[in-house]
């Protein structure tokens, strides 16, 4: 949702950077078991799953996180 110019968000500033935070985390923890090959657990139909991080990573591709280089 867009905000218009000059309006105050509904969110707090403690949400959005724990929102960050989180996207962050999963970022990292994607890409080191996609470089470990390990597998990820994922809620999915519910019911738990394993998916490799390729497959995750085709179905929903990371927009955020910090890339460690």
């Amino acid at each position: 949702m867009k905000q218009e110019k000059g309006k105050r968000s509904r969110i707090p500033e403690f949400a959005r950077k724990a929102e960050k935070a989180l996207k962050e985390a999963v970022a990292e923890v994607v890409r080191e078991h996609q470089a470990s090959g390990q597998p990820l657990a994922v809620w999915k139909d519910g019911r738990a799953v394993w998916l490799s991080a390729d497959t995750l990573l085709e179905k929903a591709p990371i927009k955020h996180g910090k890339k460690k280089g």
